[in-house]
Order: structure tokens, then C-alpha cells, then sequence
């Protein structure tokens, strides 16, 4: 070890015990809040970056998260926290409103998938989404808890279909019955047990559930989509 990094290393062994004692005091001072946490994941990141190089992949990664913005931003109590490169970290304090953000956003990721065959301008914005329900604790700006660490396992919990999240099952178990008065458009898959390999060691296993969109009945978005892109269009817009 040359002299310089004795040096960095004696300088950390001196202060570590005052960095400590400022975090032990920045934790007790932080803010508990309570909430509903999701991710929202862009799938398949590394290959379309092979495929299409940085640029067009940092593009992709823009509109997604601009898309995200536009949506959450009517919310009143819904914000992105943290964005993550490919995805995002969102709080909302109440469910109803997450769901309809995610509805939406299926709606847009349909029409866009299709665009995306042939035309680079509308590149694929398929996602994963997970949510949990929880507290965790807010400093400068972001949070941190066991909700947020489990919702960012839980993204990565296969999804297919009309699919458009997996949830804990508190986060069912809060919410279905009025979800089925108020969206009758969207629906609970029964409770499973959460796949082993998405469990920590020594973790106790818990339950998830799959939230589901009837797209007929909540209504196709194909043809509004299409309208604004053909008024734009004779706009000289796209």
C-alpha cells in the first residue's frame, strides 16, 4: 500500500466514528412516511442497447422517463423519487391513482410497440412494474426502507399477458374490493407465494399477486393514439 492510501485509509479509520454518529443522527431526524412504492422497469435495456447503440438507447430511456412524468404529474401525493437509468422509483399515497397511471401507460406502451416495427421514432417502451405498500423513511430528497428494497425485486418477477404489475399482497389485500367498485377494468390474480430466488437469505417468504387489465373494457387507446399522431402529422409535428 503506497503512502497516499495510508493516508486515505488512516483519515477514514480516524472519522468513522463521527460519519456514524451523523448517520445514527440523520436516520433518527428523518421523516417516516408511509406509502405505496413502485418501480417501473423498461425491459429488455442491455439487448436493445447492443442492437441500437447508446445513443438511441439513451433516447429511449429519456422518453420513457419523460412519459412517466407527464403521467404522475395530475397526481397530487404521487412523485419520482429516483430514476435508475432504465427505470424509476415512485411514491404515491394512494393506490387509485397509481393504477390509473399504470393503465394509461399500457395504453401509450400498446400503440408504441406496434409503431416500433417500423418505425425508429416509436422504439419499444414495454415495462415491469412492482408495488408494495410500506413505510420508509424520506432524507434530501429520496426514501429508503424494506418496501422499496422489495419493490425492486418484485420489477423483476416475470409478467405477461394483460399483466400490468406484480404486487405484494398487502397491497391486494388493502385495496381489491374497492378497486373492483371503482375500476372494474382491473383485477387481482389470486395470491402466490413469492418465487425463492426472489427472497434474501433468511427472509420469511411472503405472498404477491399479479394486477390485470381488461384493455377492451377499459378501452382502446389504438384509435385515439392514432388520431393525434394523424392531426400532428398534417402539422408538420411528427
Amino acid at each position: 500500500m503506497n503512502d497516499s492510501m495510508r493516508s486515505v485509509t488512516a483519515r477514514l479509520f480516524a472519522s468513522a466514528h463521527d460519519v456514524e454518529e451523523s448517520a445514527r443522527h440523520q436516520y433518527r431526524e428523518a421523516d417516516l412516511r408511509s406509502g405505496y412504492w413502485a418501480m417501473l422497469d423498461l425491459r429488455s435495456s442491455a439487448s436493445f442497447r447492443l442492437q441500437a447503440g447508446d445513443l438511441e438507447s439513451f433516447v429511449r430511456l429519456r422518453v420513457f422517463s419523460q412519459l412517466i412524468a407527464e403521467l404522475t404529474a395530475p397526481y397530487d401525493g404521487m412523485s419520482v423519487f429516483k430514476e435508475l437509468g432504465d427505470g424509476v422509483l415512485l411514491r404515491a399515497e394512494g393506490f387509485r391513482g397509481l393504477v390509473e397511471v399504470l393503465t394509461v401507460l399500457d395504453g401509450v406502451t400498446c400503440y408504441w410497440n406496434t409503431d416500433s416495427v417500423d418505425n425508429r421514432l416509436y422504439p419499444s417502451l414495454a415495462s415491469r412494474a412492482a408495488i408494495t405498500f410500506g413505510d420508509s423513511f424520506h432524507f434530501k430528497g429520496d426514501y429508503f426502507g424494506s418496501p422499496i428494497d422489495r419493490v425492486a425485486r418484485l420489477a423483476f418477477v416475470p409478467i405477461e399477458g394483460s399483466a400490468i404489475a406484480t404486487v405484494s399482497d398487502e397491497v391486494r389485500q388493502k385495496n381489491e374490493a374497492r378497486l373492483a367498485q371503482e375500476l372494474p377494468f382491473v383485477t387481482f390474480d389470486d395470491p402466490r407465494p413469492v418465487p425463492m430466488s426472489y427472497l434474501k437469505s433468511g427472509e420469511t417468504p411472503f405472498l404477491i399477486s399479479t394486477l390485470r387489465i381488461d384493455r377492451v373494457a377499459f378501452g382502446d387507446f389504438r384509435d385515439y393514439f392514432t388520431q393525434i399522431r394523424t392531426v400532428n402529422s398534417i402539422a408538420g409535428i411528427v
